[in-house]
């Protein structure tokens, strides 16, 4: 409803306005990178703070030891402090498991920064978390600085989980084979297959494990 009002729009997914200030939670679209919305925090009040979050479920998503790949665009000016984007995975009591703190550098600008929202480039971020035993929800908080000092702007856009995968990052030869590399996670263990056809009636064998 009303998504073209800053300050009284509320985007779909579960994103819900909170801090001491809900008039600093806005909506913007004179700049996104998804088609025409950007979440932002616009605080012009050093006295007060404001913060966008959002509780996603993450039973059947995923489970215990997972690991999850996470991505956000990002822009910003702040003085007086910093903005944070923060995750937490907390227990089906709500209890904090894990939790980590992506703040901006203090009293700055992101890189690109023009000078106003509208022409200023977002920058991507990338992130990947292990899943502790027990999780059953994934916390989301997007707030104005943890004290309510810091004023200017932030914003964050096309924010997304999945569930990792083991991207391969390099194939290169070496005598007798080639060499492969991937981005890989300290809980799970791989397999190389080979195959000498491609294609869905490919048959495929181990040729190294563990």
């Amino acid at each position: 409803v009303q998504l073209d009002n800053p300050t009284v729009a509320l985007p779909a997914g579960g994103w819900q306005r909170g801090g001491s200030s809900a008039s600093i939670d806005q909506v913007l679209t004179n700049n996104s990178v998804s088609p025409s919305h950007a979440l932002a925090l616009v605080d012009n009040d050093s006295g007060n703070y404001g913060e966008w979050y959002m509780f996603l479920p993450t039973t059947g998503f995923i489970g215990d030891n997972d690991a999850v790949d996470v991505q956000w665009f990002q822009m910003y000016n702040v003085t007086n402090g910093s903005m944070r984007l923060s995750f937490a995975f907390l227990d089906g009591g709500g209890n904090t498991l894990w939790s980590q703190d992506f703040n901006t550098s203090a009293s700055t600008n992101s890189p690109g920064w023009t000078g106003n929202i509208a022409t200023s480039p977002f920058q991507q971020q990338s992130q990947r978390f292990a899943v502790p035993p027990g999780t059953a929800q994934l916390r989301v908080n997007f707030a104005s600085g943890g004290a309510s000092t810091v004023t200017g702007v932030m914003l964050i856009d096309d924010l997304s989980m999945r569930l990792s995968l083991p991207l391969l990052t390099g194939v290169t030869p070496q005598t007798g084979g080639y060499n492969v590399t991937w981005n890989s996670m300290a809980s799970r263990t791989y397999s190389v297959f080979f195959s000498s056809t491609l294609g869905s009636g490919a048959s495929w064998s181990v040729i190294a494990t563990n």
